[in-house]
């Protein structure tokens, strides 16, 4: 059945299947929609480049490398491509994922836009609804008649927002994307400006304008309201350029943040939990190369494992659409996504916090050890863990050298848990009886006779004969 559903979604993808309804499948190398053409209903892409000059009366969903729309879609678009310009007519929505979207001055949207992208760039259009952005930049020029809220690190508006602006931006006095811009001009046609926050003097914000960042942004627009910013410090400064009390109340301050994290959740866990904590640090006190080499391991393959079990819902709900089952569809692939986003939450909590744990709790036991001579057991683990967590807070809290030892612990501390169940599975394996295999069969015994069974019949039988099988 497995192998059939496969099949059955390959032909239904790439084959040349036509599924009588009102929505129009497109793929290959170039798909276009031709400006005296009209679709009825929605259009599934699946193209190396789409080119949109006609009319679509429904929704657009799919994915491609890059895309241009000149006509008209008439309600939203849902894609996943490289690169997209939009110079036509979009009635709904824009939600778009990928490297660079441009939305040209002849573009006609009648709703609000969402990407998760590299660049987001809005170029003296009306927005009638909010933006909303996560990426490297945004720039927005034009009209926007609600809000926008972007996370990343340069946001220029220069134009008019009814709504507020929420932003989260890097350091505007920050130099290092000057090296990269050329590379990433030249390569992917993608012109990136510096970081922070820039409000043109052709702005006008109706709303609170607040955001985050390392530094001040550069404010020339008209405001409503005084902005709201909240400083953001990133590193302790040892180049001696700034305060340095400044900066040692900084790392302090980032010392007591991580012994306060990491010392509730390892109290906690050794409270209720003891053996996710003990039994990992035999597998880092006896295997610690092979543990830092798993664990390394399985912190790179884990993001592309879920992105590709998130890909699986998205693909789930894409076949049942295409079938007329959109409600099965979307069964299926919120049933997906909602185990896939349990178990990343699941990974992410105990690769940043249970990892580094049992790392503080194995230098504990060791110190312990070391200078008292004896075993660490009972109530002395929680001692061992409370120094641990002290030495490594304030290891991991340095500028450059933490980042390495943070993620030193991390995978430590990841290859040990997996290490551990490794070893726990392979000893359920051995205790298992082997079960036969297909033309195998399981040898019986001959029954224990307490009488002699001299009966007629029994003699002259050949050689090798066994009655009892």
């Amino acid at each position: 059945m497995r192998r059939l559903f496969i099949a059955f979604t390959l032909i239904i993808l790439f084959g040349q299947v036509k599924i009588a309804s009102a929505r129009e499948i497109l793929q290959g190398d170039a798909c276009t929609v031709a400006a005296d053409t009209t679709i009825t209903g929605d259009v599934f892409v699946a193209c190396q480049q789409i080119i949109i000059d006609g009319t679509v009366t429904g929704s657009v969903f799919g994915t491609a490398l890059t895309g241009r729309i000149n006509g008209t879609v008439e309600k939203n678009l849902y894609l996943l491509m490289w690169q997209l310009e939009i110079n036509g007519s979009i009635g709904g929505d824009v939600h778009f994922a990928g490297a660079s979207v441009r939305l040209q001055p002849e573009t006609r949207l009648g709703g609000s836009v969402v990407s998760a992208s590299l660049s987001t760039q809005l170029e003296d259009i009306a927005v009638p609804g909010s933006i909303t952005g996560i990426g490297y930049q945004l720039l927005q020029d034009g009209q926007v008649g609600e809000e926008i809220n972007f996370w990343g690190t340069a946001l220029t508006v220069d134009g008019t927002v009814n709504g507020d602006v929420t932003a989260s931006v890097g350091d505007r006095n920050s130099t290092g994307v000057r090296e990269l811009r050329t590379l990433f001009n030249a390569l992917f046609r993608i012109d990136l400006i510096d970081p922070g926050l820039r409000v043109t003097e052709n702005a006008a914000i109706n709303g609170v304008l607040s955001y985050e960042s390392v530094s001040e942004g550069e404010i020339a627009g008209q405001l409503a309201t005084p902005p709201v910013f909240t400083p953001v410090v990133v590193a302790l400064d040892l180049d001696g350029q700034g305060d340095i009390g400044q900066s040692i109340a900084v790392y302090l301050n980032a010392v007591l943040r991580e012994f306060i994290g990491l010392g509730l959740i390892g109290l906690l866990t050794l409270l209720f939990v003891p053996i996710v904590l003990l039994d990992p640090i035999y597998s880092l006190r006896t295997r610690p190369l092979p543990s830092l080499g798993v664990g390394l391991v399985t912190f790179i393959a884990a993001f592309p494992i879920g992105i590709f079990a998130a890909l699986i819902g998205l693909l789930l709900f894409f076949v049942f659409a295409l079938l007329g089952l959109v409600d099965l569809g979307l069964g299926f692939g919120l049933v997906i996504e909602v185990i896939t986003l349990a178990g990343v939450g699941l990974f992410v909590f105990v690769a940043i916090y249970i990892t580094r744990v049992i790392v503080a709790l194995a230098l504990g036991r060791l110190l312990l050890r070391v200078l008292l001579g004896e075993r660490v057991e009972g109530r002395m683990n929680v001692v061992a863990l409370l120094i641990g967590v002290v030495l490594l807070a304030l290891l991991v809290s340095l500028p450059i050298i933490g980042v390495l030892i943070n993620a030193l612990a991390v995978f430590l501390g990841l290859g040990a848990i997996l290490t551990l169940v490794q070893r726990e599975l392979d000893q359920v394996r051995q205790q298992s009886p082997p079960r036969p295999r297909g033309g195998d069969y399981i040898q019986i015994p001959p029954p224990i006779l307490e009488e002699d069974l001299s009966a007629p019949g029994m003699a002259n039988l050949p050689d090798g004969f066994k009655w009892w099988e």
